[in-house]
């Protein structure tokens, strides 16, 4: 995130309900104008980018998952990433990864969750 604050609670102004909120994280606290979903993934961009190609270094992952609220907002997100990733090429990164969006679930969150602690139980 840039250490600016929660990009998650920047990305949650792109909720209508809640278009100020989080607006200060990327703008300061004396931003008044509501931040629309295309400027908000444009702002993101960067940091998740930035996140993916050190992630991408590290790991060498098949695949990320990009998860919002929903499947719209994790499309964007997953978009915007790969045309900045594109945008400026490395001679260190590989073949590029999949990249894949969805919105988040609860349900499938805490299933996840109890599968892994029911792994390492058994194990």
């Amino acid at each position: 995130c840039g250490s600016r604050g929660c990009l998650e609670a920047e990305l949650g102004a792109c909720d209508p309900s809640g278009e100020l909120r989080g607006r200060w994280l990327f703008d300061g606290p004396a931003a008044k104008a509501p931040l629309t979903r295309e400027a908000g993934v444009a702002k993101a961009a960067p940091y998740l980018a930035a996140a993916t190609r050190t992630m991408a270094r590290l790991y060498r992952p098949k695949a990320f998952l990009y998860l919002a609220a929903t499947a719209e907002l994790a499309a964007a997100l997953r978009d915007a990433v790969k045309a900045e990733l594109e945008s400026y090429p490395s001679g260190f990164d590989d073949a590029a990864t999949a990249f894949h969006a969805g919105a988040y679930d609860d349900g499938l969150a805490l299933r996840g969750a109890a599968d892994l602690v029911t792994d390492a139980y058994l194990s």
